[in-house]
């Protein structure tokens, strides 16, 4: 998780939560801290269910950098890195099945790919068909399989 904290000199730096963890917080990066915390609580609301409990931890995290404690922070933001990590994998991993599943498994058409497949026939007219022998034999060989 990387924003923009003012760094000690008034320029404005990207820092990740982890590198503010490693410090004590300036005044302006506590109050920038406490805006970030404000922004987790609103992506929370709007999170994925799945990921907000996720949200909610780093709102604490920040909250608890806020207000200079910052024991024990860096080890809980390599764990929902590593949380967040599995997830991901995990979702990907379930869209890869569902996909699947759909192209599958399904015991009707879905009917999403109906307007392809008639643009494609119309676009490739039959070929035309050859009349000599060997032509007919693999014609007719088609017929019976």
């Amino acid at each position: 998780m990387q924003t923009k904290f003012s760094s000690g000199d008034g320029r404005d730096k990207s820092l990740s939560l982890e590198d503010l963890c490693q410090k004590k917080p300036t005044p302006v990066q506590r109050m920038a801290l406490q805006k970030f915390s404000q922004e987790f609580t609103l992506l929370a609301a709007h999170a994925n269910p799945i990921l907000r409990s996720i949200v909610q931890d780093y709102q604490r995290l920040a909250v608890q950098l806020a207000l200079g404690k910052n024991r024990a922070v860096g080890a809980r933001l390599t764990e929902l890195k590593a949380l967040r990590s599995r997830l991901s994998e995990r979702m990907t991993e379930i869209d890869d099945y569902l996909n699947w599943f759909e192209a599958t498994q399904l015991s009707t058409p879905s009917g999403l790919f109906e307007d392809f497949l008639n643009t494609s026939s119309a676009a490739s007219p039959s070929a035309a068909h050859r009349k000599d022998a060997f032509s007919a034999y693999l014609d007719a060989m088609e017929e019976q399989f």
